[in-house]
């Protein structure tokens, strides 16, 4: 049986956390998305771009504070929070070898090379690899 050492626990903390403030985001933008299409601004994705968040703080001000205060957590700590654990799990994939191997195939970024071999583990444990 394998048991994971204090590394392979920390990077898997890592991906955890990376995940549950990617999923706050999401929630986050869902209801301001929600919000703007209660006022009328149907942009779907284009709300996220640089023009659409100048019109959404104009209408976001006209609702009041709480509308305008999580336009800002969005747009700020959030992304921030994300963009730093992205870097972190990119370079903890560049530094695995079997992570970096998977990403030469098309389609896999670092974070999921390293989330599989984070809860693979080393492949060459298996009784079928060493058939």
């Amino acid at each position: 049986m394998w048991a994971p050492d204090a590394v392979v626990r920390d990077l898997r903390q890592l991906l955890i956390h990376r995940h549950k403030l990617v999923e706050i985001r999401a929630r986050v933008k869902n209801g301001l998305q929600h919000l703007a299409m209660n006022r009328g601004m149907q942009k779907k994705s284009r709300l996220w771009s640089v023009a659409g968040q100048k019109r959404w703080r104009v209408t976001a001000r006209r609702l009041g504070s709480v509308p305008a205060g999580r336009s800002t957590t969005v747009a700020g700590g959030a992304r921030f929070a994300d963009w730093q654990l992205d870097e972190a799990a990119e370079k903890a994939a560049c530094a695995n070898e079997q992570a970096r191997l998977l990403m030469t195939q098309p389609g896999v970024g670092p974070i999921t090379s390293l989330a599989f071999v984070l809860t693979l583990g080393e492949v060459a444990r298996s009784s079928v690899a060493s058939r």
